[in-house]
């Protein structure tokens, strides 16, 4: 018996908080800054770039979260407006949330199958 296989196409996409995400990884990029910051000021050799790479990794980070949190808002409104029943303004023209349910055009074509069915079988 040979074990199934999963398509990428049926599994449903993963729900995720994106500014916990990002949040997260500044967290990361200021905690190496502060050693390397810390191991430099101990005479410890450090590669030369390493600040730089840290401080391009925070603001980066900071750019990210400057986009992820308006973008969180956002689905928290239309996902609060989906429950009720009302529309938001610019709610039609956005991509599903993640793990809404709704995962666009290719569910509604005749014969495709839900997103949990497993795909069948086939002996040669």
């Amino acid at each position: 018996m040979r074990p199934r296989r999963t398509i990428p196409d049926d599994l449903p996409p993963m729900r995720v908080n994106t500014v916990t995400m990002v949040v997260t990884g500044i967290g990361v990029w200021v905690a190496v800054l502060i050693a390397s910051v810390v191991m430099r000021l101990m005479g410890l050799s450090i590669p030369a770039r390493t600040v730089e790479v840290c401080v391009a990794g925070v603001v980066l980070g900071l750019l990210a979260l400057a986009w992820a949190v308006p973008q969180r808002r956002r689905d928290v409104r239309a996902e609060a407006a989906r429950r009720s029943g009302e529309s938001t303004p610019g709610a039609d023209r956005r991509a599903p949330a993640a793990g809404s349910g709704d995962d666009g055009p290719r569910d509604r074509r005749p014969g495709a199958r839900p997103p949990h069915a497993l795909p069948e079988e086939h002996h040669p």
